[in-house]
């Protein structure tokens, strides 16, 4: 079996995508408003779901909503024919809570859970294949992550600010991918009132801190402001990352 034809039978793609956009300033959540694709006009999540339904032929692709945007997942999923490929889940109240409702309807016989945002919808696939590799060849999580470009200062207590070497950190990017049994016990047995920051941070709160760190990739843009999906637009009509 060739890379192209990879076995995903055995994975499980939770996309999370329940937030209300309120930092994007539109009634409508960003996930839902139109990116234009090689593929024509469509929601930034179905550009999401869409690609990881090629990439992931096999694979189980649940994607995590609010309760009041779900019929209009459900139209969507119909309109772009991924009604037979994408389960919908109902969201709780912070993100954690909604991956922890993702992984009670996760397949028998799953091996790896892959985590990803709704809003990264033109993740290269070398991306999703190395953190992927990552967690296959032993590792206890996968995070794709990038250099951080911009000088970085740290506030201190006292309200002043210091400058700290931007080389010791790196930007996360998602699908953060993990065995499945692992993730799904250290979700079942995290503190109620803990704060993650992600999944991988679940992980380390059970003990599990040996996270792979993969290459991420700056195309790989979440969209969190209304100039992002134009930025979005331009690298997803790139023949280099629709190819990959």
């Amino acid at each position: 079996m060739t890379q192209h034809q990879m076995d995903s039978s055995n994975i499980t793609l939770i996309v999370v995508a329940a937030g209300t956009g309120s930092r994007f300033g539109s009634d409508v959540p960003k996930q839902y408003l139109d990116i234009h694709t090689p593929d024509g006009d469509m929601p930034v999540i179905i550009a999401t779901l869409s690609r990881f339904a090629a990439l992931l032929q096999e694979a189980q692709i649940l994607v995590v909503v609010s309760e009041m945007w779900q019929s209009h997942m459900t139209e969507e999923l119909d309109r772009f024919g991924l009604s037979d490929r994408v389960e919908i889940i109902a969201g709780g109240a912070t993100r954690t809570e909604s991956v922890s409702n993702a992984l009670a309807a996760v397949k028998a016989g799953c091996q790896y859970i892959g985590v990803h945002d709704g809003v990264r919808p033109i993740v290269p696939r070398d991306v999703v294949m190395e953190a992927l590799e990552a967690v296959k060849e032993g590792a206890e999580g996968a995070i794709p992550v990038i250099d951080v470009t911009d000088s970085l200062r740290e506030l201190q207590a006292e309200g002043d600010s210091a400058p700290v070497d931007r080389a010791r950190y790196k930007a996360v990017q998602t699908p953060q991918f993990f065995p499945a049994k692992l993730l799904i016990e250290a979700y079942r047995t995290r503190a109620p009132k803990g704060t993650f920051t992600d999944d991988a941070s679940v992980l380390a709160a059970a003990g599990h801190t040996d996270m792979r760190l993969t290459h991420g990739s700056p195309y790989n843009i979440k969209i969190t402001h209304p100039l992002d999906i134009k930025i979005a637009e331009i690298y997803s009509l790139s023949s280099t990352i629709s190819a990959q």
